[in-house]
């Protein structure tokens, strides 16, 4: 029995694996970006200082992604900061893909669809490219993902523990993104809509209760930040840096909708690949058809949070619906095992999903050759936010700073200029960062000043100050190294005053 049994899970096992290559494969060759340094920067000043634990309240994010990553810098060597930013982001992403195999098995009851959703979660370019990221996204889509199999588990079992489950995870979820607010309505609407209705109103005092428990859970999580420093921050800057308030939408509901779901689709038609695209239509329509409760409750889970963001986003970028991805890849899912019933139609499924697999090699090997949609392709490749050309001036300034002390000087308060350089020169005692912002007009003096203690480096990102057309003759600089960015027209400068040699 026990053979039995293993044998049965050697084909998840085996996925696993699969996933751990991909994920781990490569990890930090996509150079570190602007929100990376942030959130490293904050997890590495808690991890060295064992303070400031709420730091990142203050930009409205919450602190549990920033603890995990601070725990993985205290075990890993300090070089290796990008490492234990992005694995926390690998080990939700693993969770995500248990828990989109664990749904797809509890909606169909096929280990085989449920096998190929998971491999579909796999070789999906939006699951691998921010898989392999410090950032907060991979951490809500499996704490949303999981938050839904309980809820619809709840809806047929009316248990205690599954209602616990549903609300530990939502509330998780809360502390992931204020995106998760969702979901509070929606799962447990999946909960009505997925019931036995019959057994809604005849137990429906084991519902009040499955409902009190997962929401009252989920607020206690929620709510578990209120007396920590920047709460005030974070509930206020959560939402209004990022969407309209409620006054402006109710007034003029249709502000940016119509540029905003056109800009998420685009998005996320990019990111599955248009084969995939169209097989989980296909999904969705079949669905409907056949197992009309279901489908609708993945249509709603994929659909509602896509229209309600685009509703009220003001800042726009694909990975804000990236907690959507699993609800469309079971749909997907569905429609590719149909066609596993037909060999004509299994050789076109091989050659459907060739698309998504082309883009994750070039993900996996070679980035800027990926066809990331521009908002992504700006920000991690070409863009100012882009960490590529940073290693040119870091190795520069490793090898300035080997046997003297240095100043650098970053243009620059806030993320890679100069979190970024922190990070890389943490432990160098001979590299003493300082920054300048804004630039005025004694800069110039500041800087000369540092320069007859040590030698100066000053870092700066082209065309990021628009106002100093001739910003190195107004610091009295010249420059001495430039660092390109692939396709870009924002290189980094590393400077030095006129009078140092």
């Amino acid at each position: 029995m026990i053979f039995l049994l293993k044998k049965e899970r050697m084909p998840l096992l085996l996925l696993i694996l699969f996933y751990l290559m991909t994920r781990l494969f490569n990890l930090t060759l996509l150079p570190i970006f602007n929100d990376e340094t942030i959130y490293l920067y904050w997890a590495k000043l808690i991890e060295t200082t064992h303070a400031h634990l709420f730091i990142s309240l203050i930009d409205g994010k919450p602190p549990l992604l920033i603890w995990v990553m601070a725990l993985f810098l205290k075990v890993l060597p300090q070089a290796s900061y990008l490492l234990a930013g992005r694995l926390p982001s690998v080990i939700t992403g693993l969770i995500s893909l248990l828990g989109i195999y664990a749904l797809a098995n509890f909606l169909f009851n096929s280990r085989k669809m449920s096998l190929l959703t998971a491999f579909l979660y796999i070789i999906s370019p939006f699951a691998l490219l921010y898989d392999k990221m410090a950032l907060f996204d991979s951490f809500l889509l499996s704490a949303i993902l999981w938050a839904v199999y309980f809820a619809l588990r709840t809806s047929r079992s009316l248990s205690k523990k599954d209602a616990l489950l549903w609300g530990v995870f939502l509330g998780l979820a809360f502390l992931a993104k204020i995106n998760a607010m969702l979901y509070l309505f929606l799962t447990p609407l999946c909960f009505l809509l997925y019931a036995n209705w019959g057994q809604l109103l005849k137990e429906w005092k084991k519902v009040l209760l499955a409902l009190l428990i997962a929401l009252g859970v989920s607020q206690l999580f929620r709510y578990s930040l209120i007396f920590s420093r920047g709460y005030h921050q974070y509930t206020s800057g959560s939402t209004t840096r990022y969407a309209l308030p409620v006054s402006a939408l109710l007034k003029h509901p249709f502000t940016v909708f119509p540029s905003n779901i056109a800009l998420y689709a685009s998005w996320f038609i990019a990111y599955v690949t248009w084969p995939v695209f169209l097989l989980g239509m296909a999904g969705f329509i079949m669905l409907l058809k056949k197992q009309p409760r279901t489908g609708l409750v993945l249509l709603l889970v994929w659909a509602v949070p896509l229209i309600a963001t685009s509703f009220v986003s003001i800042v726009t970028i694909p990975r804000y619906i990236l907690y959507i991805l699993p609800y469309f890849l079971i749909a997907s899912g569905f429609a590719a095992f149909q066609m596993l019933r037909n060999k004509l139609f299994t050789l076109a499924l091989a050659v459907l999903l060739l698309f998504p697999i082309v883009f994750d090699s070039q993900l996996l090997f070679n980035p800027p050759s990926a066809p990331l949609p521009f908002a992504d392709y700006d920000q991690y490749v070409s863009g100012y936010p882009s960490g590529y050309g940073l290693q040119k001036i870091f190795t520069f300034l490793h090898e300035a700073s080997r046997s003297k002390k240095i100043t650098l000087v970053s243009l620059g308060t806030i993320s890679t200029y100069p979190y970024g350089f922190n990070l890389e020169f943490w432990s160098d005692t001979n590299v003493n960062i300082t920054t300048i912002w804004p630039v005025e007009k004694d800069s110039p003096k500041v800087i000369a000043e540092l320069a007859k203690k040590t030698p100066v480096y000053v870092v700066m990102k082209f065309n990021s100050y628009q106002e100093h057309k001739n910003f190195l003759k107004e610091l009295h600089l010249r420059k001495i190294l430039w660092s390109d960015k692939p396709n870009s027209s924002w290189p980094i400068f590393l400077a030095v005053p006129q009078a140092q040699k």
